[in-house]
């Protein structure tokens, strides 16, 4: 009976490592992608933003000429510049919102892995020393990398 204990013991930790493993790739592999598209965004946001400040000097470039040499403002580019740059700004904010809540995500994913780590490494353990409570501990740990790993899905 004790012999059969074992094998059975020996199998659900196998199995249990091998789950957490795939989960700890995945969660791995979607941390990689997610930086990524932190790194995309918030060079839109530079971009986006490098555009809208370039047409605000030429809007306050164009008003104060005018002024200097005493010419009638001309509203119709100066309206057009102005909602140019103010539309360049919404994108400018958009991309970075977008990269906020990526940079969310992949702390959540970054935090999923780790925990995910912590179990297989209990599990390594409780496989050397035999006990159950580190075999407790380490589906209690990986259930809080699951936890996580849904967070960042959300």
């Amino acid at each position: 009976m004790l012999e059969n204990f074992r094998k059975d013991w020996n199998n659900y930790i196998a199995v249990l490592t091998a789950i957490l493993a795939v989960l700890a790739a995945i969660t791995s592999l979607q941390t990689s992608a997610t930086a990524s598209s932190i790194l995309l965004e918030k060079n839109n946001s530079n971009y986006f933003q490098s555009k809208a400040n370039k047409v605000w000097n030429s809007y306050l470039a164009t008003d104060i000429t005018d002024r200097v040499l005493g010419l009638p403002s001309d509203e119709a580019t100066q309206q057009s510049l102005k909602g140019e740059a103010e539309n360049l700004e919404a994108e400018a904010e958009v991309a970075s919102l977008k990269a906020n809540r990526f940079f969310k995500r992949n702390n959540d994913l970054t935090t999923a892995g780790t925990f995910f780590e912590i179990a297989i490494a209990l599990l390594a353990m409780a496989t050397l020393i035999k006990k159950r409570i580190i075999w407790t501990a380490s589906i209690i740990v990986a259930t809080i990398g699951i936890y996580f790993l849904f967070l960042s899905m959300l």
